[in-house]
């Protein structure tokens, strides 16, 4: 993260803005994963008014390997990080997803704000099933004595 000299007005209005602007709503759908999510374009409808009202504005610029978000306010301070893009292919289309995806993912977290019913916190605290065991992993004496409970006259 990079920063102004100083953030003392910044985080006076980043503070009211939070208290301001309430959560966003999931507004589309995700097919593949048949999940809502919040779009680039509700997190910025839902945040422009109250940034406005509390002197903020903020603007991101591909730079390079990722994207760089730049929150301001009208004093001249300005908070500004770097996040890294990871692309599934090199087509422009490519590009335009990976960038589309970080653009509303940096804005809501340089911003403080939160989805409705956000769980991913809680979707990745589920523990991890355990593979299947492979049966060839196992010996025939092995696999005999799980299946017979122990009783080795059976022929397999």
């Amino acid at each position: 993260m990079e920063k102004s000299e100083s953030i003392k007005e910044i985080a006076k209005a980043l503070s009211e803005f939070q208290i301001s602007v309430g959560k966003v709503t999931k507004d589309a759908t995700n097919p593949f994963f048949r999940s809502k999510y919040a779009s680039l374009e509700n997190v910025i409808d839902t945040a422009l008014v109250p940034l406005n009202a509390n002197k903020l504005s903020f603007a991101q610029f591909p730079d390079g390997d990722g994207l760089y978000t730049l929150v301001m306010h009208e004093s001249g301070e300005w908070i500004g990080a770097h996040a890294s893009l990871e692309l599934k292919g090199h087509t422009p289309q490519d590009q335009g997803s990976a960038i589309t995806y970080m653009r509303r993912y940096a804005l809501s977290a340089a911003l403080g704000l939160a989805t409705e019913d956000d769980d991913d916190g809680n979707a990745a605290s589920k523990p991890v099933a355990k593979p299947l065991e492979k049966p060839w992993s196992k010996t025939p004496a092995e696999r005999k004595a799980e299946i017979t409970g122990g009783d080795n006259d059976i022929e397999l």
